[in-house]
């Protein structure tokens, strides 16, 4: 035992010995390996986390959505057409919501106008986040705008603003 253990010490101190006549080498052969195995290290975490951000985004997500077109634009569509899709097999909701899109004469933007009951959305209750304090009550003349909407109309804080409708009245929210 005594003479084994005797061998494995004079073989540690033959290998510590070499490796320290040739540092420089042997420190460059290390700087090089650990580089690599960060950058490989990095590029699977990296990797790893975007798949899974993409797949809890996507596990929500419509897996199909119905739509009528006509002349390249979308159209409504009624809602009695809910309980006809809701009988074909391997659909588990429906959710019908209100898409379109609004051109504002006075900054000549196109602002897209949608409208969802976030109660029927499967991840309706996350939608509080998107935005800087709540969505509204449910209930016409309410409405939530994204920071560049809201900066693109000049509101500077203001939490009413209007509308034209197609007649040129004014809606107001």
């Amino acid at each position: 035992m005594n003479q084994s253990f005797e061998k494995n010490l004079n073989l540690l101190d033959y290998s510590l010995s070499s490796l320290w006549r040739r540092k420089l080498k042997n420190l460059g052969i290390v700087t090089v390996f650990a580089g690599v195995i960060f950058l490989v290290a990095s590029f699977q975490i990296l990797t790893s986390s975007l798949t899974n951000v993409a797949q809890e985004m996507l596990k929500e997500t419509p897996e199909i959505v119905v739509q009528k077109m006509s002349a390249g634009r979308q159209e409504s569509i009624p809602l009695s057409y809910i309980n006809s899709l809701d009988g074909i097999f391997g659909i588990r909701s429906t959710v019908p919501r209100i898409w379109g899109y609004y051109f504002d004469e006075t900054s000549g933007a196109n602002y897209t106008v949608m409208a969802v009951d976030r109660n029927l959305m499967p991840s309706g209750k996350k939608l509080e986040m998107v935005i800087e304090g709540s969505f509204p009550d449910e209930g016409q003349g309410a409405a939530a705008l994204g920071r560049e909407v809201a900066i693109n109309m000049k509101l500077a804080g203001r939490r009413n603003f209007s509308l034209f409708r197609p007649d040129l009245s004014l809606k107001a929210f």
